[in-house]
């Protein structure tokens, strides 16, 4: 909640700043005022004859007495000539009865003192007090007796700023929401007293610099001219917004072309994604198949060796086959030839049996 009022005053305070800073500047182009014309209301016990003093910077008004009809008081602030126009206080928080008539009757008869109208009128309300929606309604009761114009001319002042300590009358003005719809009501025209400063001349020169301000923002040549920079300044941003909407266009054009570039590469991508898978199963097939290929030439080389083993088995065999059958050549050779030897004996024997049988035959003998 604390932090929500701080940031709701900030924004508040900067605002201000920035719409004086105009007028300011304004204010310091336009020829001065004679005569400050200044009607000061507000209800009792609010400081406001201690305001007045301070203002004038002498104690004209004595304090806790009651002012039962309109004072003019002039005077001089710095180079600045000054008509204060001190009321009868109305009742407020403090009364129990209703405001008399005849106060009425003199807070409306307050404008009649100052030709043609006042340059402000100081609403004054105490800063170190609460400020609830009844004391709003009867601030807004006896305003209406100024007539409506009174809202342009307005500028609240809170007295006993001493009293505020480290929080900002910004932060004050946040933490009462009928307070916020006063100050928002008359423009956010709003200064700070300190009542016990009687002799600070900073906070009158910056009040007075308020109600110049004031006056400037209800000048009707201002609002002329204000006017006409405005449209000056609504001819420039239509020049602008022109060149924005230029830039825009272009700018989205780009985004469109730059969108359908990110949608081709994310087709590209996911082609490419389709294509990576496809060649992945691909190779897994390829891979699936050289394995099959690795096992069969696994089991290929497997059966070359063992048909390997038979061959070189087989061809011991023949070998030993051929070393027996070489022997057996051998043997039957040399049989042979045994066998031609003792054939050759037995045909000699024969030879020699017949010539002897020839020899002793009975023929012959």
């Amino acid at each position: 909640m604390r932090k929500e009022v701080e940031e709701r005053a900030a924004f508040r305070q900067k605002e201000v700043q920035r719409t004086r800073r105009t007028l300011r500047s304004d204010v310091d182009r336009s020829p001065s005022l004679s005569v400050l014309q200044i009607v000061v209301v507000g209800p009792k016990h609010a400081g406001k004859s201690s305001a007045v003093n301070t203002l004038l910077g002498e104690d004209i008004c004595l304090s806790g007495r009651l002012t039962l009809k309109c004072m003019e008081r002039q005077g001089v602030v710095g180079e600045r000539r000054v008509c204060v126009v001190d009321t009868p206080s109305w009742h407020g928080r403090y009364c129990s009865e209703d405001t008399p008539e005849e106060v009425q009757g003199q807070i409306s008869r307050s404008l009649s003192l100052c030709s043609p109208t006042p340059h402000a009128v100081l609403v004054v309300l105490r800063s170190d007090e609460t400020f609830t929606e009844t004391d709003r309604r009867r601030v807004e009761e006896h305003l209406k007796l100024l007539g409506p114009w009174v809202w342009t001319r307005i500028i609240v002042l809170f007295t006993w700023g001493d009293k505020l300590g480290s929080a900002s009358i910004e932060e004050h003005i946040e933490t009462w929401p009928a307070l916020q719809w006063l100050v928002d009501k008359c423009g956010d025209r709003f200064h700070v007293f300190d009542n016990t400063n009687t002799a600070g001349d900073s906070q009158v020169r910056e009040l007075l610099d308020r109600i110049e301000e004031t006056e400037m923002e209800n000048d009707t040549k201002r609002l002329v001219r204000s006017l006409a920079d405005f449209q000056q300044r609504n001819r420039k941003l239509e020049q602008k917004s022109k060149k924005m909407r230029r830039k825009l266009q272009k700018t989205q054009a780009e985004k469109d072309l730059l969108m359908q570039t990110i949608k081709n590469k994310e087709q590209t991508n996911e082609d490419l994604i389709k294509s990576t898978k496809e060649k992945d199963d691909q190779v897994e097939v390829l891979r699936k198949t050289l394995e099959e290929l690795r096992e069969k030439q696994q089991s290929g080389e497997f059966r070359m060796r063992l048909l390997e083993r038979e061959n070189n088995s087989k061809q011991d065999e023949i070998r030993s086959l051929s070393e027996e059958c070489a022997v057996k050549d051998e043997l039957l050779k040399s049989a042979k030839q045994k066998g031609e030897v003792e054939n050759k004996k037995l045909k000699e024997r024969l030879s020699v049996w017949f010539q002897i049988k020839y020899l002793f035959s009975p023929k012959n003998i």
